[in-house]
């Protein structure tokens, strides 16, 4: 299920940027775990905003997207939707 939302945390919003970018990139959560060395749950809570990532963890992953990481902190322009 899918809401609009009008409130963003920062976990919401570095999972939108993160999900945005999979999908332009037409990458799987797993390939970003390939390419960070990190375990695949840990990228999968962060894309999925269900954590929020350390400092660490959210360089490499934006890193290897070839994401700028003040990008992750963007908020989405207009109604955006989070998944539940």
């Amino acid at each position: 299920m899918v809401v609009e939302c009008d409130n963003q945390t920062v976990t919401d919003i570095i999972s939108y940027s993160l999900r945005k970018r999979l999908e332009e990139l037409g990458w799987s959560q797993h390939e970003i775990s390939r390419r960070t060395g990190d375990a695949h749950m840990s990228v999968v809570n962060c894309v999925n905003g269900l954590h929020t990532p350390n400092a660490a963890l959210l360089w490499r992953i934006s890193k290897a997207m070839g994401l700028p990481i003040e990008s992750c902190f963007r908020r989405p322009r207009g109604r955006w939707r989070r998944p539940t």
